[in-house]
């Protein structure tokens, strides 16, 4: 994950592993529920995209207007620069850190019934990410649902988008992570 995006993931298992060993396994495991817990909201939502294809323990992610093709990202985002800070190395070469680290290209790994969601007029992560990540995962009959908000750019800002995308959270996590 480049420089950035290595450090973030490694903090991110260590605070598990922390939580764990603590024994508050039953309110913070991951395959209970992924909380963005890092303040760049498009970073936070790489992760949630990246880290179900990684650990299998995840029930259910929401990723909002996330990278899920680094080597698609690089060419088609406004944020050349940003991209180095989270893979390295040339995105033409084969099996380099663009293709391994793109949530999209990984293969059998993505399990995790995953909501994606993206503004059409997103020019950083655009619309594309995220419904190639959603044609991934449905392409390996896992449960996956893309929702592209027209009027939006990245991230949703606006009513009545706002109001449609909490609501198509919570209905996720229910149906997915049902009460008990």
């Amino acid at each position: 994950m480049g420089r950035l995006g290595a450090h973030r993931f490694r903090q991110l298992q260590q605070a598990r592993r922390r939580v764990v060993g603590n024994r508050l396994r039953a309110c913070l495991e991951p395959a209970e529920i992924f909380c963005e817990i890092f303040p760049n909201e498009t970073f936070a939502d790489c992760m949630a995209a990246r880290l179900p294809a990684i650990d299998d323990r995840f029930k259910a992610a929401v990723a909002i207007s996330p990278v899920t093709d680094w080597y698609s990202e690089h060419f088609g985002s406004s944020l050349i620069d940003w991209v180095a800070d989270f893979v390295d190395g040339d995105p033409a070469e084969p099996g380099g850190q663009h293709h391994e680290r793109s949530p999209a290209l990984a293969g059998g790994r993505l399990r995790t019934p995953t909501l994606l969601t993206a503004g059409a007029n997103d020019r950083a992560t655009p619309p594309g990410q995220a419904v190639e990540h959603f044609r991934a995962l449905r392409a390996r009959s896992v449960p996956a649902a893309a929702v592209v908000y027209p009027q939006e750019g990245h991230g949703v800002q606006n009513l009545p988008a706002a109001i449609d995308l909490a609501a198509r959270v919570v209905e996720w996590f229910e149906r997915f992570m049902p009460a008990r």
